[in-house]
Formats: structure tokens, C-alpha cells, sequence
């Protein structure tokens, strides 16, 4: 998938561009297909998007969940064949490292986050990582589904680091 926005940033670069891997991007798709079938709504994070926007490849994805974030993704682990490894019990952060079909180690972590993502994201500690998109967006509409309340893509095309 390649995501590209066709409007140049105020610097006058040209437009971002990031090319999620075809095995992530399938991964994503299982992924979605999980956590729809637990009713569960779910949104892409922070330097996932962040990285996707800089056209850099990544390996980690950041996926706040509307649930029990440590149940969700130890039951994700499980049933994409990965394993599951608590990352801070405190704040209910849990970790599925899965493997695509091609051999390439993922890791998806998975936070908590209630009530409007909007909110999540305001906790965040830069705007550049605070971004979000819907995940049964991922495939098709990732640039044009993100929410962005702090202006971080603004951010991000300009090369600024900004505290939220």
C-alpha cells in the first residue's frame, strides 16, 4: 500500500510518501478481521503513523484498542500464531510479535484508550506522535483517514519536534 498525500507542505517539499510492506499490510488486514469479530474498536497510533508519513519502513505498530488491551492482545498473539509479552501492566500495554508469511517479525502493541480517541491522543507526549487512523481504514484510505487534533503531520512535514 502506498500512502501518499498530493498536497506539497508549507515548506514547498514534495509530498510525504510511505509504503507499508505488502506482508504488513496483510498482517493488518488479519488483524482487523480479530478485533472487528470481538466488537472491539480499534485505531492505528502514534510512530506507526508517524513512520508510515516519513516513508520510513517499520516493524512496530502502535494500535489503541476500546477494551482490555493486555486480554486482546495476548488472544491476538494466540490466534495469529505469534507470541504475547506484557510490556507495562500498569497501563495495560500489551505486545503480539507475529510473523508475516514472508518471515518478516512484527510487533504490534496494543494500549487502552476510552471514550474518543481524540482524548488518547491529547496524552500523547509529541504531536507527531499524536496521530491516529481508523484501523478498518488501513488499506485504502490511511492519509485521508487520519485524525489529527494537534496538527503533528503539519509537524512531521515540517521537520518539527513539538511537546503536545
Amino acid at each position: 500500500m502506498t500512502v501518499t498525500d498530493q498536497h506539497p507542505d508549507l515548506s514547498g517539499r514534495r509530498p510525504f510518501r510511505g509504503r507499508v510492506d505488502e506482508g504488513l499490510r496483510s498482517l493488518l488486514s488479519r488483524v482487523r478481521r480479530f478485533l472487528a469479530a470481538e466488537g472491539v474498536r480499534a485505531y492505528l497510533v502514534g510512530g506507526f503513523l508517524r513512520d508510515v508519513l516519513l516513508g520510513r519502513p517499520t516493524h512496530d505498530v502502535d494500535i489503541a484498542v476500546e477494551g482490555d488491551a493486555l486480554e486482546l492482545s495476548r488472544r491476538l498473539a494466540d490466534a495469529l500464531g505469534g507470541s504475547w509479552v506484557l510490556l507495562d501492566a500498569e497501563n495495560g500495554v500489551g505486545r503480539a510479535v507475529l510473523t508475516t508469511d514472508s518471515g518478516l517479525r512484527l510487533y504490534l502493541d496494543l494500549s487502552r484508550f476510552e471514550g474518543d480517541i481524540r482524548d488518547d491522543l491529547a496524552r500523547r507526549d509529541f504531536t507527531a506522535n499524536a496521530l491516529a487512523a481508523p484501523l478498518e481504514e488501513a488499506d485504502a484510505h490511511l492519509a485521508s483517514a487520519l485524525i489529527d487534533p494537534l496538527g503533528g503531520r503539519r509537524d512531521i512535514e515540517a521537520r518539527v519536534l513539538r511537546a503536545t
